[in-house]
C-alpha cells in the first residue's frame, strides 16, 4: 500500500483502521526515500489538505529520528538531504495554508539545528534575501520571517560551547537587519494609530495594518532570542544593541500612550501583544545580563515605575504585571548596603531615591494590596477557590501577589526607609476608625486590611519597628470582637497576621490567641475558617508550642476540623485541613489517643467519598501513618484489622494509584507492625504485595527492608514457614544490584535472619546463591570498605552460629569456581580470612569488633595449615578488643545491627519486647569474650597440638605476655549486656 493511501487511512474515523495505518507508516519511516515521498505529497496541490498536513507533520517528526546518521537504520542519505534542502524553501514560499507553512517552518528549523552552518551555510542568507526582496505584507515575506524565527529559536537553544560561539556570530550578522525590519513594521503601525488619534482615519482602516503588526511580532521574537542568547559581552559596547534599546523605549512609550488615547480598534489585540512581548524581552534581558543592562535600563525603569504608580486601575493587567516584575528585578539588583563607604552608587540605587521609595510603598499598600470588587465577588461566590487562589497562585502570573513580592523586596533592600512608612500607614488607619454608617467605612476597612497585609508580609524586616504583643492587645483583640459583616475582611487578614508573627507571641498570649483562632475556625465564612486553620497549623508547628497548655482546646479543635472537612467541597481545601489534622496528631503525640476512633472514622469516610482521587487517598494514608506513629502505648488488634485494608490497597502495585500511595502505604504498614500490641495473623496476608513490589523495582527498598525486619523480629518462625522462598528470592535479587545504603540495610537484614533462624538462613542463603555472590564481591576487591564490613558481619554471624556449615560451605566450593589465583577451596578460605583481618581497622564500634573476635576465634581450631599461620593476627585482635572492653566498657544498645534509621522511633510495646528478647539471646551480648577466647585456645591446642604451639611462637612478645597474663590471672567478667 502506498504512503499516500496510508496517510489517508490515518484520518479514517475508525480507530482500528487508523491504528493499523499508523503502525505501517511507522515501519516505513526507516525506508530510504521516505522523506522524499512525504515531500512530494506536500508539494502536490491536488492532494487533499488533511493528507498534506499529515505529511508535513510526519516529515517534521522524522527529522529528529533519522536526519542524523544512525547505527540501527540507513536514515536519510546524503543525496536525499541535498535534494530536500534545495527544495524545501521554495515549497514553503509557495504554500498557501498557514497550518502547513508552520509545519514546514518547524521542519526547516529542525534541519538547521543539525546542518547549520556546516552542511547548510547559505540558509540564513537565503532567508534574509527572501525577507528583503519581497514587498511588505507579502505572503513570501511572512513565510520567510516565520522560518527565520523558528530557525533562530532552534539555534539559540544549542548549548555546546562551539554552538554558542556560532550563534554569537549569527547574532552579529542578523541583528541590524532584523531590527530594521521590526522598526519599519512597528513604525507603520504607530503611524496608523497616530492618524486614528487625530481623527484622520477611521478604525476600520487599521485592519490593513494587522499583517504589519504580526510582522513586527515575528521580528521581535527573533530579536528576543538574539538579545538573550547571542550577546556575550557588555551591552554598552554594542552600538546596534544600544540603538535597538533606544528604539524600544520610544516604541514602548508610544504604544502605552496610544492605548489610552485611541479607542478600541482592530489593531488593539495586536498592539497589546506587541507591548507585552517587548516588556517580556526587557525583563528577560534584565534577568540574563543585569549588570551590563543596568545603565541602559534606567529609562525603562522610570517608564515602568510611572506606569505602576498611576495605572493600578488599568485594564491592561498583562503589561502591568510585566512592569511590576521589572521593578522587582531592579530592586533585587540594588545592594542592601555598599561594600565600602566610598563605593560609587549603582544607577538603580540612584534611581530609587527616598522620595520614590516612599511613594512606591504607599502605592503598593494603598492601591495594590486593597481587595478589589472582583476579589470580594470571588470571595462571596466561591470562597474555597478564593482561599486557594490567594495561597497558591504564582506571584509571576497575578497582579496582587506580584505587588506583594515587589513590596517585600523593597522592604528588604530599603528597610530604614520603608519600615517607618508602613508603621505610619498602620497607625493612621487604626487610630482614625470610620463609623459603620459612614460612607467611607468600606474604604476604611479595605485600607486597614491592606495595612495589616503590609505588616504581615514584612514580619522579617519590621521586627525593630513594630511591637506585635502590644498591637495584639490594643487593636487585634478588639477587631475579632466586632460584629459588623464588613469586619470579616479584617478578621481574615488579622488571623493571617498572627500566623506571620508567631515568633513574637509570648507564653502569656498563647491562650488568648488559641481562643481567637478557634472562634474563627467556627465562623460560618469558609474563607475565615480556612485562614484560621492555616494559622492554627503554624501555631502548633512552632517551636514554642507546648502540648499541656493546648490540651483544654484539643477536643474543640478536633471537632471543628472534622466539621470543616465535611463542609468543604474542593479537594485542595480538604487536603489543607487534613494536613492540619495530621500535624496536630503528630504534635500532641499520645494525647490524641482518646480521639483515635473518631479520626479513623472520619478518614475512612473521606476515603469512601474520594475513592477515585489519588492525591486525597495519599493524604489520608499519610494521616493514618502519622496517627499510628503517635501511639506510644501501641494500637489494639481492632485498629490493626481496621487499617489492614488500607495498607493492602496502598501497597498493591497493580492498583492504578500505587504511584501516589506506595510510599505512605509502606510507612503505615511499618508503623502498624511495630505499634501493634498483639500480632494479628491477618498481617501475613499483606506480604505478597511487598514481594510483588520488589520484583518490579527497588524504588521502595528501604522501607520494604524495615517491614521485612519487623516480621523477622516479631514472628520469625510462622513468617518464614510461609514466605521463606520469597525472602530468599528477594535477597538473591538484591545482591550487587543496590546502592550503598540499601546494600548495607539488606546485608544487616540477612544478619538478623541468621540470628533469628540460623538453620533456615544458612541453607537458604546458600541455595539462593546469596553467599556465593557475596563471596565473589569480597574476593573481587572492588567493593567499598564500608560494604565489606557488612559482608564480614554476615559471615561472622554464620561462623558464630553455624561453624560447621561455615567450614562445609568453603569446602564445597569446586575447584576453579573463582578466577585465579583461587584455584582451590583452601586458597579461597585463606584469602577470605586475610581480607577479613585487613578490614578490622574499618570498624570502631565495640559490638562489631566483639562479633569479629568471637567469630574469628572459632578459626583457631581449624586444621588448615594456611589458616594456622593467621593465629597470631587473630590473637592480637582479640587481646586488643579485650583491652577495649576492660577500659572503655559501657552498656551498648543494639541499634548498630538494626535495619534503617527509624528502628527506635517506630517501636511499640510488642515489637520492643521481641526485639529485647532477640538481644538477650544474642551471643555477642551474652558471651564473655575472655572465657570464649580461653576456650577456643584450649580447643585449638588439643586439636592442632604441635602446629598450634608453632603458630603461637610467632606471636609478638608483648601480645604473648598479655595473653599469658590473661591465662594466669582471672579478672572481672567483661561482656556486652
Amino acid at each position: 500500500m502506498s504512503v499516500y493511501m496510508l496517510l489517508r487511512q490515518s484520518n479514517d474515523p475508525s480507530s482500528s483502521v487508523c491504528q493499523a495505518s499508523m503502525e505501517q507508516l511507522k515501519n516505513l519511516e526507516k525506508t530510504p526515500g521516505f522523506c522524499s515521498i512525504l515531500y512530494a505529497i506536500i508539494a502536490s496541490k491536488e492532494t487533499e489538505f488533511n493528507s498534506r498536513l499529515l505529511s508535513a507533520i510526519y516529515f517534521k517528526n522524522c527529522i529528529d529520528k533519522y536526519w542524523r546518521e544512525r547505527v540501527d537504520s540507513q536514515g536519510v542519505s546524503a543525496e536525499e538531504k541535498i535534494y530536500l534542502r534545495e527544495n524545501i524553501l521554495p515549497l514553503l514560499l509557495n504554500e498557501e495554508s498557514p497550518q502547513i507553512s508552520l509545519q514546514l517552518s518547524l521542519l526547516i528549523s529542525k534541519i538547521a539545528r543539525i546542518d547549520h552552518p556546516q552542511a547548510w551555510p547559505q540558509l540564513l542568507d537565503r532567508l534574509v534575501e527572501i525577507i528583503r526582496t519581497n514587498q511588505s505584507l507579502s505572503r513570501e515575506r511572512k513565510r520567510g520571517l516565520l522560518a527565520l524565527k523558528e530557525v533562530i529559536v532552534q539555534l539559540s537553544g544549542k548549548r555546546l560551547p562551539h554552538c554558542k560561539r556560532e550563534f554569537v556570530q549569527v547574532t552579529g550578522k542578523l541583528f541590524v537587519f532584523v531590527e530594521e525590519t521590526w522598526a519599519g513594521s512597528l513604525t507603520g503601525v504607530l503611524v496608523g494609530l497616530s492618524s486614528l488619534a487625530r481623527g484622520e482615519i477611521g478604525p476600520n482602516v487599521l485592519e490593513a495594518l494587522v499583517p504589519q503588526a504580526e510582522e513586527a511580532r515575528l521580528s521581535l521574537h527573533i530579536l528576543k532570542n538574539l538579545v538573550i542568547h547571542g550577546l556575550h559581552q557588555d551591552l554598552n559596547d554594542l552600538p546596534y544593541v544600544v540603538h535597538f534599546l533606544n528604539h524600544s523605549f520610544t516604541f514602548l512609550s508610544n504604544l502605552i500612550a496610544s492605548r489610552t488615547s485611541v479607542v478600541e480598534n482592530p489593531l488593539t489585540k495586536q498592539t497589546d501583544k506587541l507591548t507585552v512581548q517587548l516588556a517580556r524581552l526587557l525583563n528577560e534581558l534584565q534577568r540574563s545580563q543585569p549588570d551590563s543592562f543596568e545603565n541602559l535600563s534606567i529609562p525603562f525603569l522610570d517608564l515602568f515605575y510611572r506606569y505602576v504608580a498611576t495605572s493600578f486601575q488599568s485594564s491592561f493587567d498583562r503589561f502591568l504585571l510585566q512592569a511590576l516584575l521589572f521593578l522587582k528585578a531592579a530592586i533585587d539588583h540594588v545592594p542592601s548596603a555598599p561594600l565600602t563607604t566610598w563605593a560609587k552608587p549603582s544607577p538603580h540605587e540612584l534611581f530609587f531615591t527616598e522620595e520614590k521609595v516612599v511613594a512606591l510603598t504607599q502605592t503598593l499598600i494603598g492601591c495594590y494590596f486593597v481587595l478589589s470588587e472582583e476579589d470580594l465577588r470571588a470571595w462571596a461566590d466561591s470562597p474555597e477557590q478564593f482561599h486557594i487562589d490567594t495561597e497558591q497562585i504564582s506571584w509571576e502570573t497575578r497582579i496582587h501577589p506580584c505587588a506583594e513580592i515587589v513590596y517585600m523586596a523593597l522592604l528588604m533592600k530599603k528597610r530604614e526607609i520603608v519600615a517607618p512608612i508602613v508603621v505610619k500607614l498602620l497607625q493612621e488607619v487604626v487610630q482614625r476608625p470610620a463609623e459603620e454608617d459612614s460612607p467611607n467605612f468600606s474604604r476604611w476597612v479595605l485600607s486597614k486590611e491592606a495595612c495589616y497585609c503590609g505588616v504581615a508580609l514584612g514580619y522579617n524586616d519590621l521586627y525593630n519597628h513594630f511591637d506585635f504583643p502590644s498591637f495584639f492587645s490594643t487593636y487585634l483583640a478588639r477587631d475579632f470582637l466586632q460584629p459588623s459583616p464588613m469586619y470579616r475582611i479584617i478578621k481574615r487578614r488579622a488571623v493571617i497576621l498572627i500566623g506571620c508573627w508567631v515568633s513574637e507571641i509570648t507564653d502569656e498570649m498563647r491562650k488568648p490567641i488559641y481562643q481567637v483562632v478557634i472562634n474563627l475556625m467556627a465562623d460560618q465564612d469558609v474563607v475565615i475558617a480556612l485562614s484560621a486553620t492555616t494559622t492554627l497549623k503554624i501555631l502548633i508547628d512552632d517551636c514554642k508550642f507546648y502540648v499541656d497548655s493546648f490540651l483544654e482546646y484539643l477536643n474543640t479543635v478536633v471537632d471543628l476540623l472534622f466539621r470543616l472537612m465535611m463542609n468543604l467541597h474542593q479537594d485542595d481545601t480538604i487536603l489543607q485541613v487534613l494536613d492540619v489534622l495530621s500535624t496536630l496528631t503528630e504534635r500532641v503525640a499520645e494525647k490524641i489517643s482518646p480521639f483515635t476512633g473518631r479520626i479513623l472514622e472520619c478518614l475512612s469516610r473521606l476515603w469512601s467519598e474520594y475513592r477515585d482521587h489519588k492525591l486525597m487517598k495519599s493524604a489520608i494514608v499519610h494521616a493514618f501513618k502519622r496517627l499510628v506513629k503517635t501511639q506510644e502505648r501501641g494500637i489494639e488488634e481492632e485498629v490493626v484489622n481496621f487499617l489492614i485494608p488500607f495498607v493492602l490497597h496502598s501497597t498493591d502495585m497493580n492498583e492504578g494509584d500505587s504511584l501516589y500511595l506506595m510510599d505512605h502505604g509502606l510507612g503505615l504498614w511499618l508503623y502498624v507492625l511495630r505499634k501493634a500490641r498483639t500480632f494479628s495473623q491477618a498481617l501475613f496476608s499483606l506480604f505478597p504485595n511487598l514481594v510483588n513490589s520488589l520484583s518490579i523495582s527497588f524504588e521502595y527498598v528501604k522501607r520494604s527492608l524495615k517491614v521485612i525486619e519487623s516480621y523477622l523480629v516479631i514472628a520469625p518462625i510462622p513468617f518464614l514457614s510461609i514466605y521463606l522462598k520469597d525472602i530468599l528470592t528477594i535477597f538473591g535479587r538484591m545482591v550487587g544490584n543496590l546502592k550503598d545504603k540499601p546494600t548495607i540495610q539488606s546485608t544487616r537484614l540477612m544478619t538478623t535472619f541468621v540470628q533469628q533462624a540460623p538453620e533456615e538462613a544458612v541453607r537458604g542463603l546458600e541455595g539462593a546463591g546469596v553467599l556465593h555472590s557475596l563471596l565473589k564481591l569480597i574476593l573481587d576487591g572492588n567493593e567499598a570498605s564500608h560494604l565489606l564490613v557488612e559482608y564480614f558481619n554476615l559471615f561472622g554471624r554464620l561462623l558464630l552460629h553455624c561453624p560447621s556449615f561455615f567450614f562445609d560451605f568453603f569446602a564445597r566450593i569446586p575447584n576453579g569456581a573463582y578466577p585465579p589465583p583461587y584455584s582451590s577451596p583452601s586458597e579461597v578460605l585463606v584469602r577470605f580470612i586475610d581480607l577479613w583481618l585487613e578490614n578490622i581497622d574499618q570498624i570502631s564500634e565495640l559490638p562489631a569488633r566483639k562479633l569479629w573476635c568471637l567469630s574469628l576465634s572459632v578459626l583457631l581450631s581449624c586444621t588448615e595449615p594456611l589458616v594456622m599461620d593467621r593465629v597470631p593476627l587473630i590473637v592480637d585482635l582479640s587481646i586488643n578488643v579485650l583491652h577495649d572492653l576492660d577500659t572503655n566498657f559501657q552498656r551498648y544498645g543494639y541499634d548498630f545491627f538494626s535495619v534503617g534509621d527509624e528502628a527506635n522511633e517506630a517501636d511499640g510495646p510488642l515489637f520492643s519486647r521481641y526485639r529485647r528478647m532477640m538481644y538477650q539471646r544474642d551471643p555477642v551480648i551474652n558471651l564473655d569474650l575472655k572465657k570464649w577466647l580461653i576456650e577456643k585456645l584450649n580447643e585449638a591446642s588439643q586439636t592442632n597440638g604441635q602446629n598450634f604451639r608453632v603458630a603461637m611462637e610467632a606471636i609478638d612478645p608483648v601480645v604473648l605476655s598479655q595473653l599469658q597474663a590473661l591465662l594466669q590471672h582471672s579478672s572481672p567478667t567483661v561482656a556486652l549486656v
